[in-house]
């Protein structure tokens, strides 16, 4: 996926645009698809951007089992009381 033709994709000012622009919005999975290279090449870069400015592409907060749970309940009781009307 990552290599065509015996060449390696790399990222370019385009990209690093987009990635920064896009951030809040897709995952890093979601920008390797799209520009066709590994999910590390996409690490590596935010890390540069991150390096050369801290407040760009922020570290996303990863879910708790506690938040995942709450979720999980809130959903269940709204489904509940849509049932019962």
């Amino acid at each position: 996926m990552a290599q065509k033709n015996g060449k390696r994709k790399k990222l370019n000012k385009k990209h690093v645009i987009q990635i920064i622009q896009e951030w809040d919005h897709k995952s890093i999975e979601d920008f390797s698809k799209e520009f066709e290279v590994a999910p590390n090449t996409i690490r590596s870069m935010v890390y540069a951007i991150r390096k050369a400015d801290a407040t760009k592409c922020p570290k996303k907060p990863k879910p708790r089992r506690e938040d995942i749970v709450r979720e999980a309940l809130e959903m269940i009781s709204a489904e509940d009381m849509v049932t019962d009307k």
